[in-house]
């Protein structure tokens, strides 16, 4: 049975019946990537130097997991149990919020200055969480690894959807100028009207060049998992999943959980961030 109670859950998170707790602390300095943060942008934390491991821009289309450099490195559950989290806690020099998500499928070497099509080879790495029915939920995501152009620019890209409806496309979204061109931005695709996930990301397409710099960006296809929505500057803020809503939250055998996040602050040096997630096993 799913963990159904608060008893049961702390039962398991003291070890009893087999619980098998695990708690992961981890590190993330921002300063060890050159980069301009813009207010009410996201920003990924895969590049940051850190614990437990510092993540690279993929040379291919791959599916991560959590032996991926740049993953929490969890364990899975043991004997058929399902592994849950439990608590997830951030702590930053200044306020801002923290999406925990499982990376499922990412890819880079997409140009800023390339307006055709850009085959993203992502529907050759096919799922292997969330995939057919599973994929409502999942999103697209464009990463940028290195500096895109100043010239700002539109964006879509032709993906699959849940029901595996091919050659379907996103809205445009801004690409490319202030704000939409620094390195470790995560710039979301909204899905067209009526879609509801994802099973694979066809080709990326710029409406013109960003004109003076390729850069190197890549897509992401994400799962979001967690969300601490509001951290107090320099207090840090816990999300409990076992006393409040909406529960202790399933992970995927070998998923590769990572972070993304929007700051309130322009400063780079005060995003200091740490924290650590709570893990459980139930049957």
């Amino acid at each position: 049975m799913p963990i159904s109670s608060l008893s049961d859950a702390v039962l398991k998170l003291t070890g009893g019946s087999n619980g098998n707790p695990e708690a992961i602390w981890w590190f993330k300095d921002p300063t060890s990537v050159a980069y301009t943060v813009t207010l009410g942008r996201m920003y990924s934390l895969w590049t940051y130097a850190g614990n437990p491991c510092v993540g690279t821009a993929p040379t291919a289309s791959a599916v991560p997991t959590n032996a991926t450099d740049g993953s929490m490195r969890q364990t899975n559950a043991s004997g058929g149990r399902t592994k849950y989290l439990t608590g997830l806690y951030a702590m930053m020099k200044v306020q801002g919020a923290l999406i925990l998500y499982d990376r499922l499928v990412h890819q880079a070497g997409l140009s800023g200055t390339t307006t055709g099509a850009q085959t993203t080879n992502l529907p050759t790495s096919a799922l292997t969480r969330y995939s057919g029915a599973a994929s409502v939920g999942n999103q697209i995501w464009l990463e940028i690894y290195s500096p895109v152009g100043t010239t700002a620019t539109t964006v879509s890209a032709t993906y699959t959807n849940e029901s595996g409806t091919g050659s379907k496309t996103t809205p445009l979204v801004t690409f490319g100028g202030t704000g939409e061109l620094e390195q470790t931005r995560m710039i979301h695709l909204p899905l067209a009207t009526g879609d509801t996930g994802v099973r694979s990301v066809e080709s990326v397409t710029l409406s013109a060049s960003t004109v003076s710099a390729a850069g190197n960006f890549g897509v992401t296809i994400v799962r979001p998992l967690a969300l601490i929505a509001n951290i107090s500057s320099g207090a840090g803020a816990v999300t409990d999943y076992i006393t409040g809503k909406p529960g202790p939250v399933p992970i995927a055998d070998n998923a590769c959980l990572a972070l993304m996040y929007d700051p309130a602050s322009t400063t780079q040096a005060s995003f200091f961030l740490t924290g650590a997630l709570q893990f459980v096993e139930s049957a």
